[in-house]
């Protein structure tokens, strides 16, 4: 049941309580699960905000779960793919997400919830503690990747606390964290997302190169070589990508973006 899906279990009610804790979810506000498992986690949540609505894939987690709910009635089932909902059409919308998120389709989430964060201003994510490592890594760090960068650019995220893998059931091979991914008011910069991450992963394609040496190679839009007259990369010639901090990357992409007028 739901593992074929990537999914594990809470078994531990005092890690299910944390949570809830440190969600600080209001009585008014409208929750989004994604994925239910057996519903423990899900029934404590109900008791605590105005509505849940329950988004999953596999049938038998639903029914676990909507039995276990039956006494509650401000819990909405919706049997889905998360990534499939555009949140745009609903009518009463929820405003947070909680969600343990089964670790193959971690990155994907992240991405829809950047999709329909106008939304959203408060997520809080159970994930593999390797992912949570990506997404709260600093400049300089090995766990550092262009996702780091696209997250951060739209949230501030949080690491709130680890998960042992001794709570759950099967128990995994991995142990998790817990994140919290809340929407910025206000974007660093305006830019392209698109174009502007894109130029990101160019620039962190090799890891131990330099800047400069990846932007040239990269397979997905390699820059003339003419690139490093550019000032930051004047200044900066022996850089690694994965040492910028959003702020260098966007100097740098507004350079290019001159230079090719």
């Amino acid at each position: 049941m739901g593992h074929h899906l990537g999914q594990v279990f809470i078994k531990d009610k005092n890690i299910i309580d944390k949570i809830v804790r440190e969600s600080e979810v209001l009585p008014t506000d409208h929750v989004l699960e994604i994925g239910c498992g057996e519903g423990w986690f899900s029934l404590a949540m109900a008791e605590k905000c105005r509505h849940l609505t329950l988004v999953e894939l596999d049938p038998e987690c639903l029914a676990i779960t909507q039995n276990r709910l039956k006494d509650r009635n401000n819990v909405t089932f919706v049997k889905a793919d998360i990534l499939t909902i555009d949140m745009s059409g609903w009518m009463d919308r929820p405003n947070r997400v909680i969600a343990n998120i089964p670790y193959y389709i971690s990155a994907a989430i992240v991405e829809w919830l950047v999709t329909n964060r106008a939304y959203l201003d408060r997520n809080v994510l159970m994930v593999q503690k390797e992912f949570a490592q990506k997404l709260t890594a600093v400049p300089g760090t090995k766990a550092l990747t262009s996702l780091t960068y696209f997250t951060h650019y739209f949230f501030e995220v949080k690491l709130l606390f680890h998960v042992s893998r001794n709570v759950f059931r099967p128990v995994p091979a991995v142990d998790s964290s817990v994140v919290s991914l809340t929407r910025r008011s206000n974007l660093p910069f305006e830019v392209d997302a698109d174009r502007f991450f894109a130029f990101i992963r160019s620039a962190m394609w090799a890891r131990r190169k330099t800047l400069l040496n990846n932007l040239v190679n990269n397979p997905y839009h390699p820059y003339p070589r003419s690139v490093g007259a550019l000032p930051f990369l004047q200044q900066n010639p022996n850089r690694r990508a994965d040492t910028l901090t959003l702020a260098d990357f966007y100097q740098l992409y507004q350079e290019i973006a001159e230079g090719q007028h």
